[in-house]
């Protein structure tokens, strides 16, 4: 079976509630978000993909998957439109799975030629040899990757290749960190550009609880809700200059005492108050949100998701497309300390103004990655190198195999 009934019925519940509240108010964080993990699935993986697939991106998938299922299966996730995060994860000495180069060449194939994977931003692969440096040729074929976490797989030399294509590869640091890191570092240019002096300190990302409130605001008003604006003293205006340099040490050393009392009380509201306990999903879902807030979600947008209104808790920006987590096997390899001896290859550009006028006046022209230069080929010869190359996807399985 797919799932037990009472199961099926909560996802559905939630699926319906999710579609029909986001474009209103959401009143807790737990209508963005769904998880659920079967520990011993026994039916093909189409089955339990199928339900959690969605052609109009009502919603996004984060799918692991720790149990064994075949390489033709594995193929097949191209078909999941709104899939935004993939986990595979090899727990036995040996696998079965055929996770290697040759399922990386055919996932950027379906990505060529069928449009697959728009909205895949992870993919961490753990524990295979037969995956080495030369997937690397096939990341920038992924219109979305920002993440390739591959620990424990045969990559030697990969330094040069990896720079070659804009990727940096990061070791022993884990996937989040590596995410928070950056947005720490955005965060703090741009309040250095707004010349805010009342803005919210980011800390690295904690667990929310699933009743938490959600409020939403508009995508033009983010920068400004990370910055709370620019410094009330560029707005003093007087003939006296030296009033003005006196009115604006007063002004700034009071927005300095509020900063320190705002961080002070909010690290005493940290010791008081419970910690959210931190589900099987939390990094893959949270690198999934923080990489949003670096690219403002402009990737989804030009994949031909509905973004809305930018969905925040207390002081952290969340997704706000729902997501439905998945896990077919134990969800305990993702919850274990996967810090040493990972690698991680990231390429994240923050998209900023440039790209979000860009977006609004039509051009969809993808400048997120670097891509290989193609030969300038015109008339009939064109038409006929496009229908070779735009083979189904079972063809390309079939040369592999």
């Amino acid at each position: 079976m797919l799932i037990s009934i009472r199961c099926t019925k909560s996802f559905n519940t939630w699926r319906i509630f999710a579609k029909v509240l986001r474009e209103g108010d959401v009143p807790t964080l737990e209508v963005l978000r769904y998880r659920h993990s079967i520990t011993n699935p026994t039916s093909p993986l189409s089955t339990y993909t199928t339900p959690v697939t969605s052609i109009s991106f009502d919603f996004l998938t984060s799918l692991s998957l720790t149990s064994e299922f075949s390489t033709g299966e594995l193929y097949g996730l191209s078909r999941i439109t709104n899939l935004g995060v993939l986990e595979i994860i090899n727990t036995s000495q040996t696998s079965v799975m055929g996770v290697g180069d040759r399922l990386m060449r055919g996932w950027h194939m379906a990505a060529l030629n069928d449009n697959a994977f728009r909205v895949l931003r992870i993919i961490r692969m753990w524990n295979f040899e037969e995956l080495t440096n030369r997937s690397l040729a096939y990341l920038n074929g992924f219109p979305a990757l920002a993440i390739y976490d591959v620990r424990g797989c045969g990559f030697y030399n990969f330094a040069g290749k990896a720079s070659e294509i804009g990727w940096v590869p990061y070791s022993n640091k884990s996937m989040l960190e590596i995410i928070d890191a950056k947005c720490i570092e955005w965060n703090a240019q741009l309040n250095r550009d707004a010349q805010s002096s009342n803005s919210v300190e980011r800390h690295s990302s904690l667990p929310l609880w699933d009743t938490a409130s959600v409020r939403k605001i508009p995508r033009t008003e983010v920068t400004q809700f990370l910055t709370r604006g620019k410094s009330p003293v560029t707005k003093e205006v007087t003939v006296n200059s030296e009033s003005i340099k006196l009115k604006a040490e007063e002004t700034r050393s009071q927005h300095q005492k509020r900063a320190r009392d705002k961080k002070l009380k909010y690290t005493e509201n940290l010791h008081l108050r419970p910690r959210a306990p931190e589900p099987w999903d939390f990094k893959a879902t949270t690198a999934f949100a923080r990489i949003g807030e670096l690219r403002e979600d402009v990737d989804l947008s030009r994949a031909g998701v509905n973004i809305g209104k930018q969905a925040v808790v207390g002081e952290e920006l969340v997704n706000s497309v729902p997501m439905v987590s998945l896990c077919l096997g134990s969800t305990q390899p993702l919850t274990s300390n996967m810090r040493d001896g990972g690698l991680i290859f990231v390429h994240i550009k923050s998209f900023g103004r440039d790209c979000l006028s860009e977006l609004a006046q039509g051009e969809n022209k993808r400048s997120d990655a670097p891509t290989m230069p193609r030969p300038v080929i015109s008339g009939k010869r064109e038409q006929t190198m496009v229908k070779r190359k735009k083979r189904r996807l079972d063809d390309v399985l079939g040369s592999f195999m």
